[in-house]
């Protein structure tokens, strides 16, 4: 006869973390503070709760908008294989959909998904403007290139040519 019986796991937070053995002294059990003699039934997608009386399934986020809606946090340097699973959980999803979500991390270091705002018309007329720049950089960049030859070779219509698409360029009426 065994002085031992399975009993089932749970952290601070109710969460399923394993099994562990409790002993039996004079036929009654010493069971930890976390520990139940409750059995879970474990089912894939969801994470299996004690909530003091009975094991209780909580579905499992499967993208950014339900982690919003459900309030979905975990600590950023905390422990725990819950939090382990939250963390990785926030980062697959925002991973997935980079365009639209971005994890946040607050002063106490909790972290969750937020909704990146779609940018404003200032926003928007701003990164064109430097998309633009860009682009007038690279194209004389290039005319310089182009120039360098010119000159190696000494081709006065090439570098006449070039430098009439250097003033198209910075007047602004290329096509």
């Amino acid at each position: 006869m065994s002085n031992t019986q399975t009993v089932y796991r749970y952290d601070a937070k109710g969460y399923y973390i394993g099994t562990s053995l409790a002993q039996l002294l004079n036929n009654e059990l010493l069971l930890p503070s976390d520990c139940t003699k409750e059995k879970p039934t474990l089912k894939d997608g969801y994470w299996t709760r004690w909530n003091g009386s009975k094991w209780t399934d909580e579905k499992i986020p499967t993208s950014c908008v339900e982690c919003i809606e459900q309030g979905l946090t975990c600590i950023s340097n905390g422990t725990g294989e819950h939090n382990y699973q939250v963390k990785i959980l926030l980062e697959s999803l925002v991973s997935a959909d980079q365009e639209h979500y971005k994890i946040v991390v607050s002063s106490d270091f909790v972290e969750q998904i937020e909704e990146i705002p779609e940018p404003t018309e200032e926003e928007k007329q701003q990164k064109e403007d430097e998309e633009k720049d860009q682009a007038l950089e690279q194209a004389i960049d290039e005319l310089g290139k182009e120039m360098l030859k010119a000159q190696m070779c000494e081709n006065k219509e090439w570098i006449a040519e070039i430098k009439a698409q250097y003033q198209t360029l910075m007047s602004g009426d290329e096509e």
